[in-house]
Parts: C-alpha cells; structure tokens; sequence
C-alpha cells in the first residue's frame, strides 16, 4: 500500500461502542459517509480511529468491522487504536499518513459539529482534508443533547488548535520520527 498515488485516506473519527460491542447510530452514520464516498475509488484506504472509550471494545476495531461488512478488504483498512480524544486520534492519523505520499485525497469523517475541528487541527499539521459529512444525528439524538455537542465544540475547537498550535513541532518530530 505504500506511496501509492492513486490511494484516497478515509479517516473516520471514533464514536460510542455499546456495551455489547454494537455501534453507536453516530458511528454507523460516520462509517456508512466513508463508504459512501469511497466506494467507487478502488484506492480508497480507510484508517478508523479511536481506542477503547466507556465499554471494553476499540471504536477503530468496532468500525473495521462495520467497513468489512460492507465489502471493504482487510488491508484496505489500517486501525488507529491508542487515541483517546480528536487532538490524539488527528496526531496518530497524521502519523499514519505521513508513511504514504502526501499528494493523495484525505476525507475526515465525523458528524457536522466535529468536523471543522477535526479539520483544522489536521491543516495546522499541513495536511489538506476533505470532508465526509454524515447524515445528521439530530433525529437519533434530540434537539437538546444535538445542541450540546454543538456547544461543545465552541470550546473544544480552539482548546485543541491551541495545543496543537503550542506542540506541533514536537508532534512533527515525534511523528516522523516514529515511523521511519
């Protein structure tokens, strides 16, 4: 899979795991936006990320599995597992795409209000995303907890891009670093 031009990244940000090892509605309407979009690109390489939240279960793993249900080939997917919120699921997935050219397409996959943070902390690492909005949750959700999420991101946004900000030279280092 390495340095292949013609590969499209599809990163898919974690959501909830239920207790029984099921996905979320967010985490199927995020894998399904992938899917989608990348169905139809024979270089799609899908990278789901996130590690075990509340439940004993891997979202990335969770997701593998979703995306191997649709027909996804096993090394078309490369699990991110150790990241425990966006800022590290964005520093882990940029590590990642770093091993491959970085002329390639990468779409950022995660409900409406996530995405532009999402977004921008992968440009502040030089790295240009295209979105892959999902269909929207507000129906699953309900107006008042889809407003929270909203509202959360007022503050986790520039919380995130400030870090990133103050530790992305670091990051750079360890990151090419890591992988060579």
């Amino acid at each position: 899979m390495k340095n292949k031009s013609s590969e499209d990244y599809f990163i898919i940000f974690g959501a909830a795991v239920r207790e029984t090892g099921e996905p979320s509605g967010a985490m199927i309407r995020r894998v399904n936006a992938v899917f989608s979009i990348g169905k139809d690109k024979p270089g799609s390489v899908y990278i789901p990320t996130g590690g075990i939240g509340k439940t004993k279960f891997s979202e990335a793993a969770t997701m593998k599995k979703l995306l191997m249900n649709l027909g996804v080939a096993e090394d078309k997917i490369i699990l991110e597992e150790k990241a425990k919120d966006t800022l590290e699921s964005v520093i882990n997935c940029a590590a990642i795409l770093k091993q491959f050219n970085n002329n390639n397409q990468v779409y950022v996959s995660s409900d409406i209000y996530h995405i532009p943070r999402c977004r921008l902390l992968f440009y502040l690492l030089a790295i240009k995303t295209k979105p892959a909005c999902t269909e929207s949750g507000l129906r699953a959700n309900g107006i008042i907890k889809w407003s929270y999420f909203y509202f959360r991101e007022i503050f986790a946004l520039p919380y995130d891009a400030t870090l990133m900000l103050i530790f992305r030279h670091r990051i750079a280092a360890e990151t090419s670093h890591d992988h060579e």
